[in-house]
């Protein structure tokens, strides 16, 4: 998919496809799958995504299938790789994610895919100013402890988990 290298073809096309196929379970977990690994790609620039108003679709997806883990776990999996380029934080912040990122963590705790995959985006947003706050009022601090407590032997988890907590504190 990305041999292309035309990312902005790429993001035109996911957004489309996640507005078109909303109330498809299977094609939306396509979509955002794409998105995770296509823009998980270095040299893949995801702000045009992003810019394609991709937040507004991810979300939508997530707000639609809120009993999917699968789909929970693939939009914070989405979320996370558009957030590791700064230039994306504050737009994926102001479109409400990290209420969506809480609300997935908070739901599905004892899946351990998916608190990985919430926890590496909330990692980051708990750096930003903008966010921490929200965060902080979202009780991510609290979650975050009952994610850790039930995943005791899960690294990566632990890790994000102590990152956030002294972020927040």
């Amino acid at each position: 998919i990305t041999s292309t290298r035309s990312p902005e073809i790429l993001a035109e096309c996911l957004v489309s496809s996640l507005e078109s196929y909303r109330k498809d379970e299977q094609a939306l977990a396509l979509c955002l799958r794409v998105v995770w690994e296509a823009f998980n790609e270095v040299d893949f620039d995801s702000t045009i995504f992003v810019a394609f108003n991709g937040c507004a679709a991810i979300l939508n997806a997530m707000q639609n299938f809120q009993s999917s883990v699968e789909l929970q776990e693939l939009g914070c999996r989405a979320v996370g790789v558009l957030a590791a380029s700064e230039r994306n934080r504050t737009n994926l912040v102001r479109s409400g994610v990290c209420a969506m990122l809480a609300n997935a963590l908070a739901q599905y705790r004892w899946d351990k895919n998916l608190a990985r995959s919430a926890l590496i985006p909330l990692r980051i947003f708990s750096t930003e100013l903008e966010a921490r706050c929200e965060i902080q009022e979202m009780g991510v601090s609290r979650t975050t402890a009952k994610v850790m407590l039930s995943h005791p032997s899960v690294a990566s988890i632990q890790c994000d988990g102590c990152a956030i907590l002294s972020n927040l504190a």
